[in-house]
């Protein structure tokens, strides 16, 4: 009969114990298992590129710092569960004496899950098995190789590759926008991408000083102010003083194109001058949290109307 063993840190199950039934013997065992609760940090490490998570404020997950932005609820939802301990698909060696046709002499992936009481579990995922299901893994400070499902991996390292950042977040590749729209208290402006380039939706159609239009579309400071605030008014965002419109369109992997809305709201400064207080629409949802923009990107974003970049200077009757 084959017993797992069991490894206790500081009171956390790593390994659970097959063999106290037949039933339990067929079952695969856990690659690690730990409480969902008690997870503080996440690193995952993936071909040497990195992304950390933090347990924060109100019980909510953030990017880079506990304080940095909050995950995508939408994203991550799950994902700290699947974190908690994935089920392998088969103990493959127990005291292996070479790692390296597992890759795992030198791994591929690394996650390191820090633990309340200043515990940490170390695992590390190696090569894909000849049938490209599952991937080789194992716990640091264990001999144990495992095999887990692939796609529990494809989900984790994701989070490297394409980081969950919450559904506000000014995160839009210029190269996909194909449409602007800028409307202040004062006045509007609106740009139109097509094969010549970017021109003004005007009677001119004038060509737009692209660099100068980049400029102003780089991505601002943000960070979370407030979740889901029941009163707008103090932010000003119940009667925004810009409203940034974008149209966007991007090729999937089915090779359709997707064409995508976003709405930025600009409302109040902040008391020192320093910020502006922002809220997203995506297609007719709101986005209810309140967040905060450098006001270096919002004067950028005002002069876009108020001294629009036309391409040499040429402005329309010029």
């Amino acid at each position: 009969m084959l017993v797992v063993s069991l490894a206790m840190v500081a009171g956390y199950v790593f390994f659970v114990q097959l063999g106290k039934t037949p039933e339990a013997a067929n079952e695969p065992p856990w690659l690690y298992n730990v409480s969902l609760d008690n997870m503080t940090r996440i690193a995952i490490t993936d071909h040497g590129e990195e992304a950390v998570f933090y347990m924060g404020e109100k019980n909510r997950w953030h990017i880079g710092e506990p304080d940095g932005i909050p995950v995508g609820i939408d994203r991550w939802e799950g994902i700290a569960l699947l974190l908690s301990g994935p089920k392998s698909r088969r103990l493959l060696d127990e005291q292996p004496t070479n790692l390296a046709p597992y890759g795992l002499d030198s791994p591929i992936t690394t996650i390191d899950l820090e633990l309340k009481g200043d515990q940490t579990i170390g695992i590390l995922l190696g090569l894909t098995t000849p049938d490209g299901e599952s991937t080789y893994a194992k716990v640091k400070g264990f001999d144990e190789v495992f095999t887990i499902f692939g796609g529990w991996t494809d989900i984790i390292t994701g989070l490297v590759t394409d980081v969950p950042y919450p559904e506000w977040y000014y995160n839009i590749a210029t190269s996909n926008i194909t449409r602007i729209e800028l409307l202040t208290k004062e006045t509007g402006v609106a740009l139109d991408n097509d094969a010549s380039g970017w021109r003004f939706d005007s009677e001119s159609k004038r060509q737009v000083d692209e660099p100068q239009l980049l400029v102003y579309l780089q991505q601002p400071l943000q960070a979370l102010v407030e979740y889901a605030p029941f009163d707008l008014a103090p932010y000003g965002l119940d009667m925004p003083s810009i409203r940034l419109f974008f149209q966007t369109e991007k090729v999937d992997d089915e090779g359709l194109t997707v064409i995508s809305h976003t709405r930025f709201l600009i409302g109040n400064p902040t008391e020192d001058g320093t910020k502006y207080y922002a809220q997203t629409q995506r297609g007719t949802v709101t986005f209810p949290d309140i967040f905060s923009v450098n006001a270096d990107w919002v004067d950028g974003i005002q002069s876009l109307a108020d001294n629009p970049p036309y391409l040499n200077g040429d402005a329309p009757g010029n």
